[in-house]
């Protein structure tokens, strides 16, 4: 409660029970101890206590030692926690991480599959197999493939980031031609 050394000469039964127990295990007769409180913050965790079978065998000296120890001591005890504290996060955010990328996993899986059986069946239409479609219609089917495969695109491009955070990925470059890419996205998001 003081946030002071307690230096006690001559320890007595009274002043320290512990004295007996350990007299009759056959250690040394305590005749002098000195404890320094251990403090995080305002907090009281504890102290730390050295004890001697000589009487008054600590000075003001030795509490400068000891009370030095057990704030180095509180240093050591609160940067274990921290790390402790980092490490669970870290563990956290890992978990995090590769439940994310299970979720990319399974969704591109769950997109991907009706996104190729519209595409299928855009193919069937425009390519005449269960009747004929005039000019306009294929027209329309034409966009509809391509939104199809940009939403493809897109699911690639989620998978992509995904392998990006997992340090998989790897970049391959490919010439393209601007003008039609350019034509492909007006016609896209053409109203």
């Amino acid at each position: 409660r003081e946030r002071r050394a307690i230096r006690n000469g001559e320890v007595s039964a009274e002043s320290l029970p512990l004295r007996a127990e350990l007299a009759a295990t056959g250690s040394p007769t305590l005749q002098s101890f000195l404890s320094v409180p251990l403090w995080r913050g305002e907090q009281p965790m504890g102290a730390l206590t050295v004890a001697s079978a000589v009487v008054s065998a600590f000075s003001l000296d030795d509490e400068r030692i000891l009370q030095a120890l057990a704030d180095q001591a509180m240093h050591a005890i609160n940067n274990a926690q921290l790390y402790e504290r980092l490490q669970s996060a870290l563990q956290r955010e890992q978990e995090a991480g590769r439940q994310k990328s299970a979720f990319f996993a399974s969704a591109s899986h769950e997109l991907r599959t009706p996104l190729n059986i519209i595409l299928g069946y855009v193919d069937l239409l425009r390519d005449g197999v269960v009747g004929q479609v005039d000019v306009e219609g294929g027209e329309i089917l034409g966009r509809t493939r391509k939104a199809a495969h940009h939403m493809i695109a897109l699911v690639d491009d989620l998978l992509d980031l995904a392998r990006i955070e997992r340090a998989e990925f790897q970049l391959h470059s490919e010439a393209i031609d601007l003008e039609e890419f350019l034509q492909d996205f007006f016609m896209v998001w053409e109203k």
